[in-house]
């Protein structure tokens, strides 16, 4: 079987309260073309209220290579008034979690979005501007097809979710879902390759059990503070409310990686640096999120050498 090749990026952030244009995901779909890629692929939160949106998304969606692309939902594609449905119209997704039989592989999108309400009922996050506590479970629904859905396949997986399935810090499931992986891995090796995710806006690789997984960084928007800070010249401070809010990565982040069946793993990642040299550092600012993990302008590079005797 041969490997498979592909473009990743998380957190575009295309939103009337941020300075991002659509230059940046033109220059993503051009180098994607560039690399060769079997497909692209996006870990969440790519544009907020995608009803305003439509142009934009059109660059991906209807991209002029004609390369295959996948959407994943993050907390603020619900953002406004754009209920879930509609944004599963607007990203031509066949349902909010899925799964794809690609090439000789399954990939496998997760949606993240559901939170324990009051009552202990597991429920979807609705449309709004805020993010109920607790959000980022799977629930027990999601979590049983996710089980079927590894164990019926005959091919090699890999796992996209918006919250990451490394740490419990994440995804609330996430002990569950690695779990879940290692036994399935112990009776089938190999079937469960990786899992990616964005959201945290930050930079990590790390294997665990034969397993990459990959925390993709956003592609601009990097360390974000609740308070605007005086960095950046008038005139771009200025040009939306949001603005000051952020360090913002000079060059669009996004990776290329290369997996087999056997678990080699490449990513290709880039490094840029913080426009007009505003940093956290510059900034004063303790970037480390709860993960311990700070804010960096780049996207790591790594090799797993096969792991998997398949």
């Amino acid at each position: 079987m041969n490997a498979l090749y592909f473009c990743v990026f998380a957190d575009y952030h295309r939103f009337s309260g941020y300075p991002i244009g659509v230059d940046g995901l033109v220059q993503i779909m051009d180098d994607a073309a560039a690399h060769g890629v079997q497909f692209v692929i996006h870990l969440g939160d790519l544009c907020h209220d995608a009803n305003y949106y439509s142009d934009f998304l059109s660059i991906y969606n209807e991209n002029k290579y004609n390369i295959p692309v996948f959407h994943c939902i993050g907390n603020h594609e619900l953002e406004g008034s754009t209920p879930l449905a509609q944004v599963r119209q607007k990203y031509g997704m066949p349902a909010n979690y899925y799964y794809e039989d690609f090439n000789g592989y399954r990939l496998i999108v997760l949606d993240t979005n559901y939170y324990i309400n009051e009552y202990g009922k597991t429920v979807h996050m609705p449309p709004g501007h805020s993010t109920p506590t607790g959000t980022y479970h799977l629930g027990e629904k999601q979590l049983a097809w996710l089980e079927e859905t590894i164990r019926a396949s005959e091919n090699p997986c890999l796992i996209f979710s918006h919250a990451s399935l490394e740490l419990p810090q994440g995804c609330r499931d996430a002990l569950a879902v690695r779990q879940m992986i290692r036994t399935i891995n112990e009776e089938h090796p190999g079937r469960v390759l990786m899992c990616l995710n964005g959201h945290y806006h930050r930079n990590n690789i790390a294997a665990h059990d034969g397993v990459v997984f990959f925390d993709v960084n956003a592609v601009y928007n990097g360390y974000w503070q609740n308070t605007p800070h005086k960095g950046f010249p008038e005139e771009y401070a200025n040009s939306a409310r949001l603005a000051s809010n952020v360090c913002v990565h000079k060059d669009p982040l996004h990776a290329f990686v290369r997996v087999t069946p056997q678990g080699e793993v490449d990513i290709e990642g880039m490094e840029t640096t913080y426009l007009y040299d505003v940093s956290p550092e510059s900034l004063g600012a303790n970037s480390a999120n709860s993960f311990g993990r700070k804010s960096e302008p780049r996207i790591s590079s790594y090799h797993q050498d096969a792991v998997w005797n398949v």
